[in-house]
């Protein structure tokens, strides 16, 4: 073996302070959405379209955007942190170009600057919904669970496409004929309430949202399919995904109706909706994390068995009436039966049984023959003759 002599280079040490490319862009990408949140909100003010209800949708999105930067950060590799912050950005940029086309067409009437372009990104809450479907999809490693579902995948991203086409399309032609009408949300009004040569775009809003909601619900399908055959880690993920996705519904849900029938609780019903989309990121995040999956189930289902234990506990003491049912009273306190104890004095305790023997039974030895003819058993097995 050949030693070879010669000067030594020095390794030069990797520079630390700086960021990976993955986590730049991360930091770039948050700082941006945090600027567009923060420019919604001062336009929704300057706009008049900003009310305290509207708190709710800002802290889901800031939520959402930031379980995706989180994600994102510690697994660059899983898309499902990109696509997250993609969904809230989107839905952040939608909310700030609809403030400012508002801004601009309905109280500037139309003296300021990109006031078109505003009108053509405020669509962009559709793409929100379409990342959402992929989240459920990709959940929990960002891969396609096999090849058969690309056959679902690509008919439902063309089908959004074709969406956001018709609506860009739409709102060109608006701004072109400079007909521009907005709502009091910033939505075009061709868009919102077609009528006329736009007719058919009502017709292509059902059979979108139809499609979202029949992928969605097929996917949420397949994910609690594969809760039932899998253990472990996955297992526990997917039970995070169930839980949040049926908390969200549930909240949302329970929210809206109660806002629709009692006015009077509206508030209640937006704080209600704003938690079950808040459960939903949540959940992603830890699960997706793999974040102390273990101890939060331990704790959670500690939790729900002590409630039920004590719930039961609770209505076992005060059982049925007992001012309106006298037998029911005599059957709580044991009156008229064996257990009745009354004018009996106290009640004495039961003698102690003498516990029970443990370890192998002792068999005996074996038959031996002594010389004069007779017969001795041995020391019993496992003792030894002194």
């Amino acid at each position: 073996m050949s030693v070879q002599h010669g000067p030594v280079r020095s390794v030069p040490a990797p520079r630390r302070g700086l960021p990976a490319p993955p986590q730049l862009v991360v930091a770039v990408l948050g700082g941006l959405v945090l600027a567009l949140i923060i420019a919604g909100v001062s336009l929704g003010v300057l706009a008049r379209t900003w009310s305290a209800s509207d708190a709710g949708p800002v802290a889901e999105v800031t939520a959402l955007c930031l379980v995706g930067a989180v994600i994102a950060w510690h697994r660059p590799a899983n898309p499902l942190g990109w696509i997250l912050l993609g969904a809230g950005g989107s839905d952040v940029l939608s909310a700030v170009s609809g403030s400012y086309s508002v801004l601009d067409y309905r109280i500037h009437h139309g003296a300021l600057p990109f006031g078109p372009v505003a009108v053509l990104l405020q669509p962009a809450w559709a793409v929100t919904f379409t990342l959402f479907g992929l989240i459920i999809l990709l959940y929990p490693d960002g891969r396609l669970p096999s090849s058969h579902w690309r056959l679902m995948l690509w008919p439902y991203l063309a089908l959004a496409a074709l969406y956001l086409g018709g609506a860009l399309a739409i709102a060109a032609d608006a701004i072109a004929s400079h007909h521009v009408r907005l709502n009091a949300g910033g939505t075009l009004m061709v868009l919102d309430r077609p009528a006329g040569g736009t007719a058919w775009w009502g017709m292509a809003q059902t059979l979108f949202f139809l499609a979202l909601a029949a992928s969605w619900l097929t996917w949420l399908a397949r994910q609690a399919f594969a809760y039932r055959h899998s253990a472990g880690e996955r297992r526990l993920q997917l039970k995070w995904l169930l839980s949040g996705a049926a908390a969200g519904i549930i909240l949302a849900v329970g929210g809206f109706v109660v806002s629709i029938t009692v006015p009077a609780l509206n508030g209640i019903g937006s704080g209600a909706g704003a938690l079950g989309i808040l459960a939903l990121p949540v959940s992603l995040g830890l699960g997706i994390l793999k974040f102390r999956l273990y101890d939060i189930d331990r704790i959670i289902s500690r939790t729900l068995a002590y409630a039920i234990v004590t719930g039961a506990a609770g209505r076992g003491v005060r059982g049925p009436s007992a001012a309106g049912d006298p037998g029911a009273r005599d059957q709580v306190t044991g009156r008229g039966s064996s257990l009745d104890t009354s004018g009996c004095g106290a009640v004495q305790p039961a003698a102690p049984s003498r516990p029970a023997r443990r370890g192998p039974a002792i068999q005996p030895g074996p038959v031996r023959r002594r010389p004069d003819g007779g017969r001795v058993r041995g020391p019993p097995e496992g003792r030894r003759r002194p």
